[in-house]
């Protein structure tokens, strides 16, 4: 595989950040740079004049009005899909982290969250929770929004066990 394709790959598919990929650069312009220069195993450096990867250009944000969240929330009202929406745009999460969650995570008398997995695909495309993407657990409060889509997600969820959004 070429080394920028490597980079486009860790970046675009496997959702790595850019300064993992800059640092997936360095060390391999380093391993191939002692390849060559102290151990003498290669004649030159294969990442030389592959440039380290870039951040984005910037590209701005959309920022949605209430009548857009109103007719998201209207379409989807009827979809076994809804309180995840609804959970989703009330608390902020990432779509990964909700589908890791389990009822242990969420405490009703409190109304918080602790976030401390993401469903996630390992290299072998099984699903699995993971640590987050930060990997550091943190702790969500819930508004009476989010709380009143949980216990829609929780009375639902006794017929749709085979749903991903289970809280398992």
């Amino acid at each position: 595989m070429p080394i920028c394709r490597l980079y486009r790959t860790l970046i675009e598919d496997l959702d790595y950040s850019f300064t993992t990929a800059r640092y997936v650069h360095r060390t391999l312009s380093k391993a191939f740079e002692d390849a060559v220069n102290v151990y003498e195993v290669l004649s030159r450096n294969p990442a030389r004049k592959v440039p380290a990867p870039k951040v984005d250009e910037f590209e701005p944000v959309v920022i949605r009005t209430s009548d857009d969240l109103y007719s998201l929330l209207s379409a989807a009202a009827s979809s076994i899909h809804f309180p995840l929406i609804v959970f989703l745009l009330a608390t902020g999460l990432r779509r990964s982290e909700a589908l890791g969650l389990r009822w242990r995570d969420v405490d009703f008398e409190r109304r918080t969250l602790s976030v401390t997995k993401q469903l996630k695909r390992n290299r072998k495309g099984q699903l699995g929770r993971h640590k987050t993407k930060t990997k550091k657990t943190r702790t969500v409060r819930l508004s009476v929004t989010a709380i009143q889509a949980l216990k829609l997600q929780q009375k639902n969820q006794v017929n749709w066990q085979h749903m991903r959004f289970s809280l398992a």
